[in-house]
């Protein structure tokens, strides 16, 4: 068996025990709640559908509502971190 098998994803169970508290207790309560997160290596699961993230890029927060779509996806997908830049036309410096 290799190494990657051996290891777990990425989930909120194995990371943050708190985050998890809270999309479960908002589920319960019915609530929609927006939760800052810095990471972005998570995996999404169905807990957090229909919540809003707010995802760090490294500069700003990017706000992200889960749909059932991104499960199974990495948080960090969904905000990208890189700015596309353009270059200026040739002669007009």
């Amino acid at each position: 068996m290799s190494r990657s098998l051996k290891k777990h994803l990425f989930t909120l169970e194995l990371k943050d025990t708190k985050m998890l508290k809270k999309f479960e207790k908002a589920n319960q309560e019915g609530k929609v709640i927006a939760v800052k997160t810095w990471y972005r290596g998570v995996v999404i699961s169905p807990v957090m559908i229909g919540h809003v993230l707010l995802i760090h890029n490294g500069k700003k927060f990017a706000n992200r509502t889960v749909t059932q779509d991104m499960v199974g996806y990495k948080i960090g997908t969904f905000a990208p971190t890189r700015k596309l830049g353009k270059h200026g036309k040739a002669g007009t410096h």
